[in-house]
């Protein structure tokens, strides 16, 4: 047999399809990849704000509160000013706020939202933001 390998297991080229089909295998338009993810981060704050999400307790979750914390706490040494001196600045954050877990957890999460923070002001609305925004836009 001379056929092709995709030919012979039965699958179409892409040569062989449509205008629509050759798109896609492309990609698609970054217009359409920043709509998609637009209506994503929508939906999953429209979920927030149905499950009462916005004006609820750190308590569903144990580890909620502490990221919250260390949110806050990296916010507040990036205005401190105190950039050479992190360790002494958590260790005095701790004694007023004891419950974040900044060195237990990686802390992407913290870093972001911390910055976030800068931005749009410490709250609970503004820190759900963040999950949300990573839940709706993906790499790729």
């Amino acid at each position: 047999m001379t056929s092709r390998a995709s030919e012979s297991i039965g699958e179409p080229t892409v040569h062989s399809a449509g205008p629509a089909v050759q798109q896609l295998a492309r990609g698609t338009s970054p217009l359409l990849s920043a709509c998609v993810a637009a209506a994503f981060l929508a939906f999953c704050l429209l979920v927030q704000y149905v499950s009462g999400a916005w004006s609820a307790g750190f308590v569903a979750y144990p580890d909620e509160p502490s990221h919250f914390v260390g949110a806050a706490m990296f916010r507040d040494w990036l205005v401190s000013g105190q950039w050479f001196t992190p360790l002494e600045f958590a260790r005095n954050y701790y004694d007023h706020y004891p419950y974040f877990a900044v060195g237990y957890w990686p802390p992407l999460f913290s870093v972001v939202t911390g910055l976030w923070m800068l931005v749009a002001g410490v709250g609970r609305v503004q820190a759900l933001f963040i999950p949300a925004v990573f839940a709706a836009v993906r790499p790729g």
